[in-house]
């Protein structure tokens, strides 16, 4: 027979996740189908490396500015409305980056797509600490990082199909593909309104038992950070921003936006230089995501079976940087596509490991205020990764050094991250995995 803890927490699964999953989706492919919109709009719009570099990454400064008011208000607000309200905006703009017709156009529509969209990732990932308990929050957060790759698993196929076809209606297919991945998003704000609840009150597929236990379990992990004296919780959402724990998993997080972004935005151009059609370039593009999807599952389980944080956050960043060296030791197109399958999964794996260590030490209002700080910083290595891998490559003729350079990030990411999750650090964050009761009399330092 079935726990209530297990009960409740399968139904979050199967409630929860889901929909969040599918709005995370949309929003990479929402963010990333320029890489695809590229290999026909750099010529239509006479776009250099360089300069499509920065119109790719000016999205993440646009998100960075916006992102922590973006999570104040959901705080205020609520994730139902306030989500709702970012991916119909989101969705409108991205379908307006059709109407680009030079540099400056495309440009400040890039900047205006990151604008409607900030606060979406901080946004969700303050919504799983809301319902889903310390214990099962690596999981949690991996299902919802498998975001990134199935964006590219799903999209990246029919992205190159779209630009494989000749357009019409005066529309180039650059454009028409912009509109045409622009409408699920406006679509699933819709159904985010309807269907996305705020609270467990009003999770009408709970029983009464099981709101009970999913209350009191959050009620009682929140009371534990309160009370310990070394962690980074505090009662305000704006005390949380100056916290040194907080700046470095931003840190940690500006490395692995790096890789992530760095690999992203260039690596259709990279395989279509190949010489393959664009239609090959979308399949191609979607084998290291799929891979990736598949290292994020097993990963993230691995990490909550055994309640270890720091070498599971660490390794997939060692990993993702041997990858980036080795994609640029090869000519051979099958030897960079066994590379990048290894860097992009590397990368990604990273990812929810450090969500799952950042917000172990928050809670309350501090949440909203912490893990939108970790992300705004962050978002300076999805403006950084692209534009060194475009600067590298207008002057160099070459994605080698530019991949050479992304490595190196990983690795100061996976010393960030060392020192982040030592078991010192987050021994609060293990007695609440483990399920062990915390008097008053235990240290949590």
């Amino acid at each position: 027979m079935q726990s209530i803890e297990d009960a409740t927490v399968r139904k979050l699964y199967w409630h929860i996740l889901p929909l969040i999953l599918t709005c995370y989706v949309i929003a990479y492919l929402d963010r990333n189908n320029v890489g695809f919109a590229a290999l026909q709009m750099n010529g239509d719009l006479g776009l250099t490396p360089k300069m499509y570099a920065f119109g790719g990454g000016i999205f993440f400064i646009g998100y960075l500015l916006f992102e922590v008011p973006s999570n104040w208000v959901i705080e205020k607000v609520g994730a139902r409305l306030w989500i709702t309200r970012i991916m119909i905006t989101w969705g409108l703009i991205s379908g307006c980056m059709a109407l680009a017709h030079s540099a400056t156009s495309f440009y400040v529509l890039r900047f205006l797509l990151g604008v409607a969209e900030a606060g979406f990732l901080p946004g969700v990932i303050l919504y799983v600490t809301k319902w889903f308990p310390m214990k099962h929050r690596n999981r949690a957060m991996g299902i919802l990082i498998l975001g990134v790759p199935m964006s590219f698993v799903v999209g990246a196929p029919i992205s190159g199909w779209l630009m494989s076809l000749s357009g019409g209606y005066g529309l180039k297919m650059w454009q028409w593909l912009f509109i045409i991945e622009a409408v699920p998003a406006v679509l699933l704000g819709l159904v985010c309104s309807r269907f996305l609840p705020d609270r467990a009150a009003d999770a009408r597929w709970l029983n009464d038992e099981q709101r009970v236990w999913l209350a009191t379990k959050l009620a009682d992990e929140a009371a534990v950070l309160r009370a310990q004296s070394s962690a980074v919780t505090h009662a305000s959402f704006g005390s949380a921003l100056l916290t040194g724990r907080v700046w470095a998993a931003g840190l940690a997080y500006v490395g692995i936006n790096f890789g992530t972004y760095g690999i992203s935005l260039w690596l259709p151009q990279i395989i279509k230089a190949f010489g393959v059609s664009n239609l090959h370039v979308g399949f191609l593009t979607s084998i290291p995501y799929a891979a990736a999807a598949i290292s994020i599952v097993l990963w993230t389980r691995h990490a909550d079976r055994t309640h270890e944080q720091r070498w599971h956050a660490v390794i997939p960043c060692l990993v993702g940087a041997l990858g980036l060296a080795a994609s640029a030791l090869t000519s051979n197109p099958v030897l960079a596509m066994v590379a990048f399958t290894v860097a992009t999964a590397g990368v990604l794996t990273s990812m929810p490991t450090l969500w799952a260590v950042a917000t172990m030490s928050l809670g309350g209002p501090a949440a909203a205020g912490g893990i939108a700080m970790v992300n705004s910083i962050g978002q300076l290595g999805g403006f950084g990764g692209p534009y060194l891998v475009g600067f590298v490559r207008e002057t160099t003729q070459s994605f080698a050094l530019g991949m050479v350079a992304l490595a190196a990030c990983m690795v100061v990411t996976a010393t960030v991250l060392y020192v982040l999750a030592a078991p010192k650090r987050l021994a609060s964050a293990s007695l609440l995995a483990a399920g062990s009761p915390i008097t008053s009399g235990e240290s949590l330092s």
